[in-house]
């Protein structure tokens, strides 16, 4: 049975996080929210973020229209001419387009989710103070600082 601070995270039962047990809770949040797919959530604030970062794998399509792009901006065209070109390319790769746009909208769900489960971790007296935040990263980074760390596991005395 919990407790009345106790939050049960899959088979493990933890304290809500408090100004006092960051480290212990972060230790068992962080791998908790990882195993439910939500890891790059709580590094990158937005869908764009992670898509532009080293995490984010491009397949060969994507990279082909990236690199006809690139080739495109870089021309000695006028402005309309490479807006032209732009959309052109655009309509050969429609489906690279639709790609990012079914895995931006599946990341602003998940986002959804993953901020869910991090108000359910926190002692609401916390919460009040990320709530308003927009992402689970920032969310992530604000609850380190009000429980007085500057990274997980090193507390400030």
């Amino acid at each position: 049975m919990l407790s009345k601070n106790q939050i049960a995270m899959g088979k493990i039962k933890v304290e809500a996080l408090n100004l006092s047990n960051f480290y212990l809770w972060s230790n068992q949040a962080e791998p908790y929210l990882v195993e439910k797919g939500y890891e790059f959530h709580l590094r990158y604030e937005d869908f764009n973020s992670f898509a532009r970062s080293e995490d984010y794998v491009k397949t060969d399509r994507e990279k082909r229209f990236e690199l006809k792009k690139e080739a495109i901006m870089r021309s000695g065209e006028s402005a309309e001419n490479k807006e032209n070109a732009v959309e052109e390319l655009e309509d050969r790769f429609q489906d690279v387009g639709t790609k990012k746009a079914n895995e931006e909208k599946a990341w602003r769900e998940k986002a959804s989710k993953v901020k869910g489960l991090l108000k359910g971790l926190v002692d609401d007296h916390i919460w009040v103070n990320v709530e308003k935040l927009t992402s689970a990263a920032l969310i992530w980074k604000q609850l380190k600082i009000e429980a007085q760390t500057k990274e997980t596991g090193n507390f400030v005395a």
